[in-house]
């Protein structure tokens, strides 16, 4: 009997494990990022001005945005895959004891 009683505890946590990796890869990525740019200028007496640019380009980001929307769908798939595997053992454990 503990042994299911352990299984079961494996089963959940296996469940809710793959709950949040699954719900981590629905976190919206944004595909423009703002990038402000930053120039001190040096004012008499030590003080400093800042001039600051709105929105610009960089295909470093774009690049980023792109790895991280593969490595989301990646974590997709690992999360549905572990979370099949818990059912089936689920099922496997469950089934004799009917």
């Amino acid at each position: 009997m503990l042994i299911v009683a352990l299984n079961i505890c494996s089963i959940m946590a296996a469940l809710i494990a793959a709950y949040y990796w699954f719900m981590s890869t629905r976190v919206n990525l944004p595909d423009k990022y703002n990038i402000t740019v930053v120039i001190p200028k040096q004012q008499p007496l030590g003080g400093i001005d800042v001039k600051s640019s709105g929105i610009a380009y960089s295909e470093d980001f774009n690049d980023l945005a792109a790895g991280l929307r593969y490595q989301s769908r990646l974590n997709m798939k690992g999360s549905a895959s572990a979370c099949i595997a818990a059912v089936f053992q689920g099922l496997a454990l469950l089934i004799p004891l009917f």
